[in-house]
């Protein structure tokens, strides 16, 4: 299946060929959404699907290698009542547990929740998994990750609620935190309140360390925590400060993270996704001259997926 391109790839160093081979061109797969969000890839017998959210109209939409057009597949998705006074009522992240159940991040209903049905036959109906910290609500989850002991992090900016990000009335918590929650021991830990933002999250391949950005005009920065033997963050260290960058569309807000095994990541920001070395270099840019806002691998690592404003992308990768 051939796909109309779109963007620029922009190589600031030979390095981004380790990853992205020469010539790889930006593919649009499928368009008419109004915010996607949260790729997450999908194994099956026929090879694999990707999902994602479209949080305005509280839904999640699959997309199967082929097809010109992502169908629906769950509705609702974040935000299970009648009528939401906000701009973003449906999921935002998304992830698949070890064990293969899809979570979500619900703006909505201001939760992390697991789907309680298989993912090949889909049903709205949710599990709280996450929904409270200190014995207050939390805001509105966006992104999530699993480690490889099944812990799962997440942010908790206040980007999706009713009223929008600046929305006091309805915030319980002073503070938008960064999680750990162990589904063994139901035990949540607040790992950091030092981002007013926190929004993309990805673990390095080692689970040494817990990559963040900020999504806040004014901070735009992507962070890096040491993860310590006691699960507590250590030292904080800042990758790449955009705050003064040239506003694009939506401004300059930092978004959603990918990591791939080999410790290169992919960052979304003001005018694209940054492709970064595991040593912080900034390796290059994909352009799509739209608001970007998340990332994924396929499982083969044959392809990254993206998200942008209206539209599912992808390039090839080396593998």
């Amino acid at each position: 299946m051939s796909y109309p391109t779109i963007g620029t790839v922009t190589v600031y160093d030979p390095r981004l060929h380790d990853l992205i081979p020469p010539g790889a061109q930006i593919e649009q797969l499928a368009t008419n959404f109004d915010w996607p969000e949260g790729p997450t890839w999908v194994d099956d017998e026929a090879g694999g699907y990707l999902l994602f959210s479209d949080s305005p109209n509280n839904r999640v939409m699959k997309w199967t290698p082929g097809d010109t057009e992502a169908i629906e597949y769950l509705r609702p998705a974040g935000f299970l009542g009648d009528d939401f006074p906000g701009a973003e009522p449906g999921a935002n992240g998304m992830a698949l547990s070890p064990t293969g159940e899809l979570y979500l991040c619900q703006h909505g209903e201001r939760q992390v929740a697991r789907m309680q049905a298989s993912l090949s036959t889909p049903e709205p109906r949710f599990e709280t998994v996450v929904g409270h910290h200190r014995g207050r609500s939390l805001h509105s989850p966006n992104d999530i990750i699993f480690d490889t002991r099944g812990r799962l992090y997440f942010t908790d900016p206040p980007f999706g609620l009713p009223g929008g990000q600046y929305d006091e009335a309805n915030k319980a918590l002073d503070y938008s935190g960064v999680y750990r929650y162990d589904p063994q021991l139901q035990e949540l830990a607040l790992l950091t309140a030092d981002l007013d933002r926190p929004n993309g999250i990805a673990l390095t391949p080692d689970e040494q360390y817990l990559l963040l950005s900020n999504g806040h005009p004014d901070r735009a920065v992507w962070v890096r925590y040491e993860l310590l033997p006691d699960g507590r963050l250590g030292d904080r260290e800042v990758v790449l400060d955009v705050s003064h960058t040239t506003p694009g569309p939506r401004g300059t807000l930092l978004d959603g993270i990918a990591m791939h095994p080999s410790g290169y990541w992919l960052g979304a920001g003001p005018g694209g996704f940054r492709m970064f070395h595991p040593d912080d270099t900034v390796l290059g840019l994909l352009q799509v001259h739209a608001a970007v806002s998340n990332a994924t691998l396929s499982s083969d690592l044959r392809y990254l997926y993206m998200t942008a404003d209206g539209m599912l992308l992808r390039i090839a990768l080396r593998h």
